[in-house]
C-alpha cells in the first residue's frame, strides 16, 4: 500500500469527522473505521489523492472485494454507509446499493441472520495471544481476554476503569453501559475474574487501556488494525478474524452455559446471552450463534441473568 497516498486520504478524513455532528458518537466511530478500510483500499488499488475524487468506479470495486472476501451483507452495507457519511461532508454523490447492485450484475445480499460463523476458537484466541506477548504488547493481551470472557464490545474493553473493574469484582457482576445507552449487567466467570484481575493489576492509570496522551479511538484503531494484520498467523479457517468475532465466541459459550442452566430450552438460553451482550433481541442472538457447537464451559457466575418470560416470543417468531 502507498503509506503517504493513504495517510494524506486520512488526514483529509480527520478533518471532516472533527467538523461532522449527525449520528451519536459511536455510530461516527463506526463510519470512521468503515472510510479508513476504503482509503486503503483506493491508495492501494487506485492511488487516489483526494477523498473529493471519489468516483462510482471506486465505490463499486470495493463494494465487489467485500463481497469476493466473504463479508457479510449487514457489513457491507454499513461500510459503504459509512463512505457515504463523510462524501456527503464533502458534498460529494455516491452511487445507491441499487445502483451498485446492477453493476455488479445482482442485488447486494439482504442481511442472512445466523449464516455466517465469526467466532474465534479456543486455539486461535490461544495463538493470537502468543503473537501479542511475543511483541511486548501487554495491553493487547489484557483486552483480547477481556474480549473473550466477557464479551464486551471494543469500545466497552477500551474504556474500563479501576473503580468500575473494582465495584465488579466487590460485586460479582459488571455494570456497563453500552450501545444506545443501555446498562447492563454482565455476571463474572472465574476466568472473567482472573482477567479482570490481571488488567487491574497491569494498569498504571484510571482507565485501563488510554493513556493520558491518548484518545479512546486511538487505542481501538491500535487494536483493530494489529488483528487486521496479525490475524493470517492465527487464523485456522477460512473466517476473516475481527475483535467482534470474540463477542461471538463468549455468546456461544454462554449460550451452552444457559442450555443447561435452563433444562434445555433454546429460546430462554438465548433470551439469557441477548440480555448479558446488551441488545435484547432473540434474532440478534441467533446470528451470534452461527456455526455453534456443543462444548463444556466454566459456569460459575456470581449473579443470575432475570429472563422477562413475557418477551418468549420474540417479533421475529411472530412473524413466523
Amino acid at each position: 500500500m502507498t503509506v503517504g497516498t493513504y495517510s494524506n486520504l486520512m488526514a483529509q478524513v480527520e478533518k471532516l469527522r472533527r467538523h461532522a455532528k449527525q449520528g451519536s458518537v459511536q455510530t461516527r466511530y463506526r463510519y470512521m473505521h468503515a472510510v479508513d478500510r476504503f482509503c486503503r483500499f483506493v491508495a492501494e488499488e487506485y492511488k487516489l489523492q483526494k477523498l473529493a475524487n471519489v468516483k462510482e468506479k471506486h465505490i463499486v470495486a470495493y463494494a465487489k472485494r467485500l463481497q469476493e472476501t466473504g463479508k457479510s451483507a449487514g457489513y457491507v452495507k454499513t461500510e459503504l454507509s459509512g463512505i457515504r457519511y463523510f462524501c456527503h461532508e464533502l458534498g460529494v454523490e455516491v452511487v445507491t446499493n441499487e445502483e451498485i447492485g446492477a453493476l455488479l450484475g445482482k442485488k447486494l445480499e439482504r442481511r442472512r441472520f445466523g449464516e455466517v460463523p465469526r467466532a474465534w476458537s479456543d486455539s486461535e484466541v490461544e495463538n493470537a495471544l502468543k503473537w501479542a506477548r511475543l511483541e511486548g504488547k501487554e495491553d493487547l493481551v489484557l483486552i483480547i481476554k477481556l474480549a473473550r470472557v466477557l464479551g464486551l464490545r471494543i469500545h466497552e474493553t477500551i474504556r474500563l476503569r479501576q473503580g468500575q473493574v473494582q465495584q465488579a469484582l466487590a460485586e460479582g457482576y459488571l455494570t456497563i453501559k453500552g450501545k444506545g445507552g443501555l446498562v447492563r449487567e454482565v455476571p463474572l466467570t472465574g476466568k472473567a475474574r482472573t482477567a479482570l484481575k490481571a488488567a487491574l493489576g497491569w494498569a498504571q492509570q484510571e482507565r485501563l487501556f488510554v493513556r493520558s496522551n491518548e484518545k479512546a479511538h486511538q487505542v481501538q484503531k491500535r487494536v483493530e488494525n494489529w488483528i487486521y494484520n496479525r490475524r493470517s498467523e492465527f487464523t485456522e479457517g477460512e473466517t476473516k478474524l475481527t475483535y467482534h468475532g470474540l463477542r461471538h465466541t463468549y455468546a456461544q459459550e454462554r449460550y451452552a452455559y444457559h442450555l443447561r442452566r435452563l433444562d434445555g430450552n433454546e429460546k430462554w438460553a438465548r433470551l439469557a446471552v441477548a440480555e448479558e451482550l446488551g441488545h435484547g433481541r432473540d434474532a440478534v442472538t441467533r446470528i451470534y450463534l452461527a456455526g455453534y457447537k456443543a462444548k463444556v464451559v466454566d459456569g460459575g457466575t456470581g449473579r443470575r441473568v432475570h429472563l422477562k418470560r413475557e418477551r418468549e416470543e420474540s417479533d421475529d417468531e411472530r412473524r413466523e
